[in-house]
């Protein structure tokens, strides 16, 4: 159990810093300096990507354990509780966008002024700024999420993100858990995860970012009203919403595509 409660605070760390990231550029564009938001936040990112290192061997022991004592199905309810970690980790980094919009923001004309990440760091250490997330704290307001949303923002953008997460989310944990359908080729499983994030990577950095790309570039130049970057940000929030829960419907069926895959390579 404390192994489970230690991946589903990891697994919501991961989704709540990945759902903050789409607001880098909206952050950016508000201060004048999206690359170097975009370059500042790599850095914050790296708490999300020791998380991922921290969780994988954990999930890996959750999964022998299952093989090892014959209990599939206790594990599948183990994974819909880590999945529902990820829902819950969009949904409090949604909640936190904006009072992140706000502190980012100041963070980033800091850091511009400091001219240096050590000295940043060193400044945000200081006793009197420990608490500025705190004092910047914005509550999210409803009407951030107008009927008008959509007016300048394909909505191919919210369908493909949808699926991307939706397969994202379940891509290791479908392939550890096809690993239970047959566990004489649970090592060729659990190798196809990358295929599944893979695919999903590929589908974003094609057809998704490049485009936000576009629209903040255009906003930044007033070829578009701003407001469109915001929209596009919550949009792609809601549709990774949705796809942490699209997810919980997909991780039998692709579990069990995974199995056929590795007992047939």
């Amino acid at each position: 159990m404390n192994r489970l409660l230690a991946v589903c605070i990891l697994i919501g760390i991961i989704h709540m810093t990945d759902t903050l990231s789409l607001s880098v550029r909206w952050v950016g564009l508000k201060v004048g300096r999206v690359v170097t938001a975009s370059s500042l936040f790599n850095i914050l990112v790296i708490v999300s990507r020791t998380a991922n290192l921290l969780q994988a061997p954990m999930v890996g022991k959750m999964v022998d354990l299952a093989i090892r004592n014959h209990q599939p199905l206790p594990l599948l309810n183990e994974f819909r509780l880590i999945i529902l970690s990820s829902t819950i980790g969009t949904i409090i980094g949604m909640f936190l966008m904006p009072t992140f919009v706000k502190s980012f923001g100041k963070l980033i004309v800091s850091f511009e002024r400091e001219g240096s990440i050590f000295k940043l760091i060193l400044k945000l250490l200081r006793p009197k700024n420990i608490i500025l997330p705190v004092e910047n704290f914005v509550v999210p307001s409803k009407e951030i999420i107008g009927r008008d949303i959509f007016k300048n923002i394909p909505k191919k953008f919210f369908f493909l993100q949808l699926f991307i997460t939706g397969f994202y989310t379940i891509g290791v944990l479908s392939s550890l858990y096809a690993g239970t359908i047959v566990p004489q080729y649970r090592v060729t499983a659990s190798q196809l995860s990358g295929i599944i994030n893979g695919i999903a990577t590929v589908l974003f950095m094609i057809f998704v970012d490049p485009s936000i790309a576009v629209i903040t570039d255009q906003a930044l130049r007033d070829m578009r009203p701003q407001r469109d970057v915001r929209s596009i940000v919550i949009v792609l929030a809601i549709a990774r919403l949705i796809g942490t829960i699209l997810a919980q419907l997909l991780i039998v069926p692709c579990s069990y595509l995974v199995a056929i895959v590795a007992t047939k390579m």
